[in-house]
This record gives structure tokens, sequence and C-alpha cells, in this order.
């Protein structure tokens, strides 16, 4: 039986908090001098099922390419914002411009959001990290395309535990109940990365510049040595190494190096400045320093908003204090963006 090739390093180095784009939108709280706005814009004025009244006539509609905000220097034009405010309703309101004018300042305000933490991401994040962002959305992605059944799992499971067996293994051997979710990624890995590396071909070459090639991905003598430096603890180099050693430090590194390229290919402008944004969001959350006095003080608010609206379903603190402890550092990071940003609606 096959080995289960486990990238464990790499997934590692991926596995970090989960991207998502709602996280950019969720936190707006006292920005503009409001009271608690978990709902962020406030649609509940207007009456989707009401009859159409004769008068007054419905504003004409501007141009789809009519700019109708500003945040900084990027432009928010009138086709986003419908399109935007078509998904807050769920399909029921597609024109930015019948919203009275609070309601258009608290939408342009939630836009500006993804567009200022992309900034801020661009600026700030390492070509590093931004490459194993990608990377990892990517195995996100192709892992949920490949489908691995119960039974499937239950093989593998039965052959571990026969070779265990065999090899008079005196560890006591866990439950399949207890080790299926971990076959099961592992699987999925290897399946992966059976399709990456399927015909994959690697030549050592010779020039300045590319001293080896996955395919035809080149690999510099700076990349190979700083690989080196870390699996040697610098007692190595990539000029003292015979070619055979050579070919499989490149074997070594030919997975990350072809998901890297995969996901280079795969994603729109749009899917990589939300995986990007959230990611640099999530990062900055993670920095934040929030005391137990200020999670308290965040939940003793919320508390006192939801007796005013009669709202008797209140959980305990215990049970909540992780959730507002990320909700209180996702609010600092938004003021910290929203500070001295400059957004015009126009």
């Amino acid at each position: 039986m096959k080995k289960i090739f486990v990238f464990g390093t790499l997934w590692v180095i991926m596995g970090m908090t989960s991207i998502s784009a709602d996280g950019l939108k969720n936190s707006l709280n006292n920005i503009m001098g409001e009271g608690d706005s978990s709902q962020m814009v406030d649609l509940s004025s207007l009456d989707l099922n009401a009859k159409p009244k004769p008068v007054p006539r419905v504003q004409k509609k501007r141009s789809a390419k009519t700019v109708i905000a500003t945040v900084n220097n990027a432009k928010i034009l009138k086709k986003d914002a419908d399109g935007y405010l078509l998904g807050r309703t769920k399909g029921k309101i597609d024109n930015f411009d019948i919203l009275p004018a609070a309601q258009q300042k608290r939408l342009i305000y939630e836009m500006a959001l993804p567009i200022l933490a992309f900034a801020a991401a661009k600026k700030e994040l390492t070509e590093v990290e931004k490459e194993t962002v990608m990377a990892r959305v990517w195995m996100q992605k192709e892992a949920r395309e490949i489908k691995v059944t119960v039974a499937e799992v239950q093989v593998v499971y039965e052959q571990l535990k026969q070779q265990a067996i065999d090899n008079n293994d005196t560890r006591e051997i866990p439950k399949f109940e207890a080790i299926q979710d971990k076959l099961h990624i592992q699987m999925v890995e290897k399946q992966m990365m059976d399709s990456l590396t399927k015909d994959m071909n690697i030549t050592i070459a010779s020039t300045d510049k590319t001293v080896a090639k996955i395919n035809d991905i080149g690999l510099s003598l700076e990349e190979v040595n700083k690989a080196l430096d870390i699996l040697t603890k610098g007692k190595n180099t990539w000029s003292a190494l015979p070619d055979d050693a050579k070919k499989q430090l490149i074997q070594m590194m030919a997975p990350s190096k072809l998901i890297a390229h995969a996901s280079a290919k795969s994603f729109t402008k749009k899917e990589r400045k939300t995986a990007l944004s959230g990611f640099w969001m999530q990062k900055k959350m993670s920095e934040m320093k929030v005391t137990d006095k200020d999670i308290k003080e965040a939940y003793d608010k919320a508390v006192a908003n939801a007796k005013k609206t009669k709202n008797a379903n209140i959980p305990a603190f215990d049970k909540v204090k992780k959730d507002f402890k990320m909700r209180y550092a996702q609010e600092k990071v938004v003021a910290g963006l929203m500070k001295n940003a400059k957004i015009k609606v126009k």
C-alpha cells in the first residue's frame, strides 16, 4: 500500500485563520457616531412589498459608469453600488439612487472597508505572505472539488491498522472515529499533490539567473540557497551539492512552487483582493491587544442595547466572551482604517 504523503509543513504554513470577506463589513459600530450598527445599512424603512405610488415619480437612474463616491484615490461606480445593494437586499433593490442620503452614506462606508483593507494589505504584507495566502486559498478551493468517501477512508484505516500489526507496533491503535477526519484530509492532500506532480519535469540548469526548473517554473540561486539554509541550518549551499542532491532538493520544493504557480493563474483580481484584504484584516485583529475589561464593556453595551429592544435572549458573558473579543478587535481595526480615510459621496 502506498503511504499517504502528508504535506504537513505546507499546511502548517498555510493553515492560518480562514479568509472571510464578510468580516470586513461586519463592524461599523460607532464609526459614524451612531449606536449599534450590526445590521449595517438600515433598510428597514423601505417597504419592499408596497404597491408603487403614482407620485412622486422614481428618480431617474444615473449612468452605470457614474462615479458616485471616492475612497481616497479609488472610485466607486454606480454599477458597483447597485450590485452591492442588490446583494445586501437579497435581490430586492438595485438602484442606489433611491436610498435616502444617510443610507447612501452608510452603504458607501461599507463598500469602503475592503477598498481600504486591500490598500493596507498591498502595502504591509510581504510578498511571501501574499503568495502563501493565495496558495492556501487555492488549496482550499481544490480540496472542495476532491471527493473522498467514508468507505474509502475506512479502507485506508484498515490497511494502516494491518500494517501496524504486521510490524509488531505495540502502540495503541486509535479507533476509526478518532482519526477519520485526519485521514480524510491526508487523502485529499495526496490526491491534490498527485495531480499537481503527475507530469512534473525537473531539470538542473546552469545559467546565472536560473539554477533549476520545475516544468517551466524557474528557480533562482537565491531561492534554492534560502531553502538549503533552512534545511541544513546554514551548513550547505547549492554549489556544494552533487547533482542527485540538487534534484532531491528541487523535488522537496516542487509542491509549494507548483501551488503558487497554479494559484497565480486561478483567481480574478476581485478574488485576489478579497483574499488579501481578509487575511490582512484577520492578521491585524490577531495582533490587537484586548483586555477582559474591554470585552466586558462591549458585552455590557450590547446587553443594554438588547434590553432597549426588549430582546430577552441574552447569552451569558462566558459563552460569548470569545465572540466579543473578536468583535472588539475588529471594531478597533475598522476604526483605524476609517480614521484617516477620505470618503466622499457624490
